[in-house]
């Protein structure tokens, strides 16, 4: 009896399998499927064969062999789905492009710029000396999807960019890796600079530029900063996972606040810095410069 329903499921299976792929090809022909939904198709439908032949095997030799089938087979569709995504997402993509300017008006005293990327690696470089503006380009996968805005307040240019996924579940052959360009105007102080990213790493070249305020989150991966000799910066930098490395002109003593996993064992300058019980590296002149450094591993050079 166990054999008959097991056989008669089997052939069950296969009738579905073999009117379902025909309905597929017909709606694909007809390019009435969308494409993430026909990505998926595509690549799951293997899946379904391995289940039949799951099925034959264990169906008659073991109580709920199909269920069993079953399971494996989607376990192992969201294995092999799971590892084909991680691998294409390493790599950079340069099929979208998304370049901005806003040229800053006299009357601009200040800057404010808020940036959330996704899967991007980031570079922030000063802008040619008497440059006022705020420019740069992403590049990267068609998948991403880039809003850039900027308007004027109070005296305050205030600028935001953010990174977001275009579809809920994205095409393989399009998922990559970004980069974000990011040009600052030396000649203006910026107020306020705020980023937050999900994955990826930041190259942060601020030499010249006149950073008053910083908060940097990223998610998975590392910050390399290189600060300016203009004093009055207060930040956070935080990269729990990674390492977060920071070069500070000699003429600016700082006051660093360690957190995380590297607080314990930081490297830095003993001829700069004293490291008290605390855990804040504290410098041999009053402080021009405070910062919380949040990370995994801690350079303070």
């Amino acid at each position: 009896m166990m054999g008959k329903r097991s056989d008669l499921l089997s052939a069950s299976v296969w009738g579905v399998a073999i009117i379902g792929a025909a309905l597929i090809a017909l709606l694909g022909a007809l390019n009435a499927i969308p494409p993430v939904v026909s990505d998926l198709i595509r690549r799951g439908y293997p899946v379904l064969f391995i289940a039949l032949g799951l099925m034959i095997l264990l169906g008659r030799r073991m109580r709920f062999g199909n269920a069993l089938a079953v399971g494996v087979s989607v376990a192992l569709f969201v294995g092999v789905a799971t590892i084909a995504y991680n691998r294409q997402s390493t790599q950079f993509r340069e099929d979208y492009r998304e370049p901005f300017s806003y040229a800053l008006s006299v009357e601009t005293l200040s800057l404010q710029a808020d940036v959330r990327t996704w899967r991007t690696e980031i570079e922030i470089l000063p802008a040619p000396t008497g440059e006022r503006q705020i420019r740069g380009e992403f590049v990267g996968s068609l998948e991403s999807l880039v809003t850039v805005d900027y308007r004027f307040e109070g005296g305050k240019g205030i600028f935001s960019l953010t990174e977001s996924a275009r579809n809920p579940v994205p095409l393989l052959e399009s998922v990559g890796r970004g980069k974000l360009t990011l040009y600052l105007p030396q000649g203006i102080a910026i107020d306020g600079l705020t980023l937050q990213s999900i994955e990826g790493s930041l190259n942060l070249n601020a030499a010249g530029v006149n950073l008053r305020a910083i908060s940097i989150t990223m998610q998975s991966g590392g910050i390399q900063a290189i600060f300016s000799d203009i004093p009055g910066l207060i930040g956070d930098l935080t990269a729990r996972g990674g390492k977060v490395e920071v070069t500070i002109p000699p003429s600016i003593p700082a006051q660093v606040a360690l957190r995380g996993g590297g607080a314990g064992r930081p490297t830095f300058s003993a001829e700069r810095y004293t490291l008290r019980i605390d855990n804040v590296l504290v410098p041999k002149g009053d402080p021009l410069m405070q910062l919380t450094i949040d990370a995994g591993e801690i350079v303070v050079q």
